[in-house]
């Protein structure tokens, strides 16, 4: 029987060369082949909160901020392994949510944005995260904190247009509220007529409702740009420019170019305070669902042609954008007019290529449209 929840497993403490170890009571059937001693037991619970030596001490400094202590996760249960799980919560969602829940402020993240390590660690510094196991194990053999080593299988994301492996990271964000108002989209969404209906009754009403928080930026070079400028000296204070009117009286420069290279020189200066604008650039979805009012340049100008048009009367798209345009552009009108983006809805079905994924101009797997026009032709 499997045991989910850190709180519910009972740990056995064992004595094994004269040293000694924690391990899930069941799965005590792992060290088999040892001759252990068992100690005692308790409950996962009562060892909440204990602290613990990390396998490299480079980090040691940061005990004194509640970091190395024993956490509860719902995600830890007697499936595999121990039954107590490496936290890394640089890394991975339920890792950060559970560091979050436990009252830790501190992230140990030793990965540049390259996927590289820094030089926290010795022999490690400038390699991919991909190309370091064989070293890292090395290391724990000479610390002498490698108890044993296995190889797991298991999946792993890769870029889908150039295949490279890549990694969950823990960066900087700029999110909008979207919880805040997920129950008024579900209740909006009602007001529009959906077809096929179950998309939008089942498929997009379900993804509404459990909308988490919108991560709209970006860490590129290109791209349009969050118009927020940071106090040098006080993060927490911040100017959001509404139009390149106010942006050239707070600068007191000309701007004819909203691209990044051209804003980013601009400083601000207020009140004897400096700012500079904040380095990211906003997630192109967040263009796209601001599509009904940038396509007007509303609200600058077309006042009255905007809300001639506002709602649409209908839009299609395929399947995919429930998560995507239909998304994005009901986050917005609901949150800047209380009112759905769109009175009508037509969801196209997804064609897929023989291989059963979706068609990619990457993968090449869709049939030549060259050798489909010479065929059967063309309408014109």
């Amino acid at each position: 029987m499997k045991i989910s929840n850190t709180k519910d497993i009972e740990y056995s403490r064992v004595s094994l060369n004269d040293e000694f170890y924690w391990i899930a009571s069941q799965r005590l059937a792992e060290l088999e082949e040892f001759e252990i001693e068992i100690i005692s037991s308790c409950n996962g619970s009562e060892l909440i909160g204990s602290s613990y030596i990390p396998a490299y001490d480079e980090y040691k400094n940061l005990y004194s901020d509640g970091a190395f202590r024993l956490i509860h996760s719902d995600d830890t249960n007697t499936d595999s392994g121990s039954g107590l799980v490496s936290q890394a919560p640089a890394y991975g969602e339920s890792d950060f949510y559970a560091l979050k829940n436990s009252g830790i402020d501190v992230i140990v993240d030793p990965v540049t944005l390259s996927g590289k390590f820094d030089n926290t660690f010795k022999e490690l510094e400038g390699l991919n995260v991909k190309d370091a196991d064989s070293i890292i194990m090395t290391q724990l053999k000479e610390r002498g904190n490698l108890f044993s080593q296995k190889t797991e299988i298991h999946s792993y994301p890769f870029c889908w247009r150039t295949g490279t492996p890549l990694i969950y990271k823990a960066i900087p964000t700029w999110f909008v509220n979207v919880e805040k108002i997920r129950e008024r989209m579900v209740e909006l969404n009602k007001e529009t007529h959906w077809v096929p209906g179950f998309i939008g009754e089942k498929r997009f009403s379900n993804w509404l409702g459990n909308a988490r928080d919108w991560a709209i930026s970006r860490n590129r070079y290109w791209g349009s740009c969050i118009p927020v400028w940071v106090n040098v000296d006080d993060p927490d204070d911040k100017l959001c420019i509404g139009s390149v009117e106010e942006l050239q009286n707070l600068t007191g420069k000309e701007v004819t170019d909203l691209h990044r290279h051209y804003l980013d020189d601009l400083i601000i200066e207020k009140e004897g305070k400096i700012y500079k604008r904040t380095s990211e650039v906003l997630d192109c979805w967040f263009e796209s669902g601001a599509m009904p009012y940038g396509q007007q340049h509303y609200p600058f100008e077309n006042e009255e042609l905007f809300k001639q048009g506002f709602p649409a009367d209908f839009i299609a798209e395929g399947l995919d954008q429930t998560r995507g345009w239909f998304y994005t552009l009901t986050v917005l009108a609901v949150a800047l007019f209380d009112s759905v983006a769109f009175k009508n809805c037509i969801t196209t079905g997804m064609i897929l290529a023989e291989d059963g994924r979706k068609m990619s101009k990457s993968l090449k797997n869709y049939p030549d449209p060259e050798g489909l026009l010479n065929e059967y032709g063309v309408i014109v």
